[in-house]
């Protein structure tokens, strides 16, 4: 994988962290950002579009038989920005068609409920931004 996002800042409860279930023979890097799918369960993000449960607090082997992943819901994260875009600061962002990026979203996006967080810093494509990181919080 690549373009993990890495925290740098837990609020709440040491992040909010929740448990989902996942598959047992998936590799997930820590920091990956996880998509929510149906029942609590979740995969690396896929695409623009999806629900984000979280980003990945732990690293998960596919070799070693876990099926619960802690993904944390309340932090600030560093992120990239997908190609083509750009992020303003306070501007709210969601995940891009590539892994683990981020975009900003539209007012449709946020009623869909795929707002991943808000964009604590202005970036261009390729770069490296903090976002607020708020899903399920």
């Amino acid at each position: 994988m690549a373009d993990e996002a890495v925290v740098m800042t837990l609020y709440g409860n040491n992040g909010d962290r929740m448990e989902f279930d996942c598959a047992t023979g998936t590799a997930i890097a820590k920091g990956a950002v996880m998509k929510l799918t149906d029942p609590n369960t979740v995969i690396i993000n896929s695409g623009a579009g999806d629900v984000v449960a979280g980003i990945a607090a732990f690293e998960k082997t596919a070799t070693d038989g876990k099926a619960k992943m802690t993904v944390i819901t309340n932090c600030d994260a560093k992120m990239v920005v997908c190609a083509g875009q750009t992020t303003t600061a306070g501007q709210g962002v969601r995940i891009s068609a590539t892994v683990n990026q981020i975009q900003g979203y539209t007012t449709l996006d946020n009623e869909a409920g795929i707002q991943l967080g808000k964009a604590k810093e202005t970036g261009a494509a390729g770069e490296t931004v903090l976002v607020r990181v708020h899903t399920f919080t």
